[in-house]
């Protein structure tokens, strides 16, 4: 998929390679797939949120009590379909107003 559209369908397991897969999703030809395979060390803690909470203009909760520690050298990835609120905890995690 790629913008919430499917773009390929219809490979089985072990017809298609990364790179394959990669330049699907991304839409250019010219990607490079680069693996980091050594051990990254994990440090303090960099990120910490404790049941947080989002209410929407009409105080409809659309975040409810999402609680997690983010240390260095860890990579948070917030992904879903568009539109379940990653902007908003992106929002409020950086500390900006969301309208």
């Amino acid at each position: 998929m790629r913008k919430g559209c499917v773009v390929q369908s219809g490979w089985m397991r072990g017809d298609v390679g990364e790179a394959e897969i990669a330049r699907a999703m991304v839409g250019k030809n010219d990607v490079q797939l680069i693996q980091n395979k050594g051990e990254g060390e994990i440090g303090e803690v960099v990120l910490e949120a404790e049941k947080l909470w989002y209410f929407d203009a009409a105080g409809i909760p659309k975040i409810r009590d999402l609680s997690f520690v983010l240390k260095r050298g860890e990579i948070l990835v917030v992904g879903d379909v568009e539109g379940n609120r990653q902007t908003e905890l992106t929002q409020l995690l950086i500390g900006r107003s969301i309208s």
